[in-house]
């Protein structure tokens, strides 16, 4: 069977012709290599409360694909409701015969789905009951896979992986012995500019990992780059968002008149540097405390269990308080 695979497509209504650019790219390539099953890693979505305007648009382009294709969709944590592993997520909407959503893990015809859980310890187990030959297709990370402090936040590691798996989640492209993170096919902010975007087809034992080259991308550039660089930034292969830094005294009006990109962001850098302003003050008095209008408005505005309420958090907060002030 040839097998389509895609990373995190983050859909979003953000900018006027985004969605669409985001869609169309995924039914170009879809199109072009003609696959009998299409597996999409999660995160389709870029909120967990997905607009209107997103979800319908979306279904339309299922509605074509399944056509030509068995669907298959992983939820991921921005697909997911909530953080509770409930399996609970707006996917749902589009579940049918040749649509699979995949709420919770699950082996199926040769491959092992294992959507996003917060909990690890969760899918650690699921790996290790993947049977020998299948294939395991995931959206969560591991400890190593981000090369920054922040893949501190992972229990897993590269150890637990006993089978060939592909994952989504993280956004970047890389194959780390039997795992590969697949990425997004394109950038979605301005922190991925200059990114490249892949996505994988499978066809029996082999395997073809190829470049996207059209469709949305994020450029941040200075001035004279946009000035030197115009018929790069304005090839229209492209939906491109462009951000330009810039400098103290440069202006806004030496952007060439032709420039023609979809997204225009401009960026003032400052005229100095935190060298400049270096400062030994220490604050006789505490500049921000903790009470219990914060506690509250943190509690009503996040998704957090029900027993984690405002007394809960500052019992805490005093305990630690006190703590410290012993010490």
């Amino acid at each position: 069977m040839r097998t389509l695979v895609i990373g995190d497509l983050h859909l979003d209504d953000k900018v006027e012709g985004y969605l669409d650019s985001q869609l169309d790219t995924i039914a170009s390539i879809l199109y072009l290599n003609e696959p009998e099953e299409v597996i999409f890693l999660g995160d389709v979505f870029m909120h967990r409360s997905p607009s209107p305007r997103v979800l319908s648009r979306f279904k339309s382009y299922l509605n074509l694909w399944k056509d030509q294709a068995i669907i298959h969709i992983l939820r991921g944590n921005h697909d997911s409701a909530n953080k509770s592993d409930d399996g609970l997520t707006a996917l749902d909407v589009y579940e049918e015969n040749r649509i699979k959503i995949w709420r919770h893990s699950e082996i199926y015809e040769g491959k092992h789905f294992i959507p996003h859980y917060e909990n690890e310890g969760t899918i650690r187990e699921e790996l290790q009951r993947t049977p020998e030959g299948y294939k395991v297709f995931g959206h969560f990370g591991y400890r190593g896979c981000l090369n920054s402090a922040g893949d501190a936040d992972s229990t897993l590691s590269l150890s637990d992986f006993q089978r060939k798996t592909y994952l989504g989640h993280i956004h970047n492209f890389k194959q780390d012995g039997l795992v590969t993170l697949l990425g997004t096919p394109y950038s979605t902010n301005f922190g991925e500019a200059g990114t490249k975007g892949y996505y994988l087809i499978l066809h029996d034992s082999e395997e073809e990992f190829r470049e996207i080259d059209c469709g949305p991308r994020h450029i941040v550039a200075s001035l004279e780059y946009v000035q030197e660089n115009l018929e790069h930034i304005n090839d229209s292969a492209w939906f491109t968002l462009l951000r330009i830094n810039l400098q103290p005294g440069e202006s806004a009006s030496d952007i060439p008149d032709d420039l023609d990109v979809n997204y225009l962001d401009i960026k003032l850098l400052p005229s100095f540097t935190e060298e400049d302003v270096l400062s030994h003050y220490t604050p006789k008095r505490d500049l921000f405390t903790i009470n219990d209008q914060i506690l509250e408005d943190y509690v009503d505005n996040s998704d957090v269990s029900p027993a984690l309420t405002k007394e809960v958090l500052m019992e805490g907060y005093n305990l630690l308080k006190k703590g410290y002030d012993e010490n």
